[in-house]
């Protein structure tokens, strides 16, 4: 196995850069829950909220971009790393397969992704149409109206 060169290894100190940043704003978010009383204002959580969604964005994409790279990296312990002692951390550092929790949450959130992605084909499906009513079409009423393009 060859050692990673220096482009893959700026990849993942990247990611770990833009994880460490998403890991600190989620912190402050909820220190900052925790510490006010009452509720932080408004204004306050919805900026902090936006930031924890860029942080979002930038990490998904940045894997996206990267997912060739990222899935065929292997990652083994060095002869330096303390197995014995960190034999928890090691046995999470070297897992494959998905937490069963985690997994169960992937799968839900696939689910609501697909029913997500039929809804939207379906709002598509929805077309403007102007109108100019009135009686006689004198067009004493105009607008417009949505109808369902299949089945109207």
């Amino acid at each position: 196995m060859t050692s990673p060169n220096q482009d893959q290894i700026k990849t993942l100190e990247q990611s770990r850069q833009r994880l460490v940043q998403l890991t600190r704003s989620l912190a402050s978010l909820i220190g900052s829950l925790n510490q006010s009383d009452p509720l932080p204002s408004w204004t306050s959580l919805q900026s902090q909220a936006s930031i924890i969604s860029n942080n979002l964005l930038s990490i998904s994409e940045h894997l996206t971009e990267n997912r060739a790279l990222l899935s065929s990296l292997v990652a083994y312990p060095g002869p330096s790393y303390p197995g014995r002692t960190q034999a928890q951390t090691l046995e999470q550092l070297l897992r494959t397969k998905l937490d069963p929790r985690v997994e169960d949450w992937v799968s839900r959130g696939r689910r609501a992704g697909a029913s997500a992605a039929e809804e939207q084909g379906e709002e598509e499906e929805l077309g403007w149409e102007f109108y100019v009513g009135g009686e006689g079409g004198g067009g004493s009423e105009c607008g417009y109206r949505i109808e369902k393009a299949v089945g109207g």
